[in-house]
């Protein structure tokens, strides 16, 4: 990343866009996001928390966050769309305690309009 401005993503989703693990095995990525964490330190040579991250949660993710999965708060949560345009979730309650804030994975696919206008 040297001296550019970057954000690094942890957690982890399976091949494919596919869940992980059958189930969620939240203990198993709360040791890798850790594990993600530790290296993030290791590379840059300063505290993780002073490193801008991101866990975007993904349809395929989003499980292990509903099921109280939580990441250290200076990881800004990415809540993501169902990949047709509508939005699954906002923080709401105690998730607006979050310090590292939020943002939201908007996905946009152009190949329907220009399928649309192409021909």
């Amino acid at each position: 990343m040297g001296s550019h401005e970057s954000i690094v993503t942890v957690g982890m989703r399976g091949d494919g866009d596919m869940p992980m693990t059958e189930g969620s095995n939240v203990a198993l990525l709360e040791r890798i996001v850790a594990d993600q964490r530790k290296i993030i330190g290791q590379v840059s040579g300063k505290d993780p928390s002073k490193t801008p991250q991101a866990w975007a949660l993904y349809k395929e993710v989003q499980d292990y966050y509903d099921k109280g999965m939580r990441v250290p708060d200076d990881v800004t949560l990415l809540f993501a769309d169902d990949n047709w345009g509508n939005v699954r979730r906002l923080p709401t309650g105690k998730d607006t305690l979050h310090a590292g804030g939020f943002g939201i994975y908007y996905h946009f696919d152009t190949s329907a309009v220009l399928a649309t206008t192409s021909g």
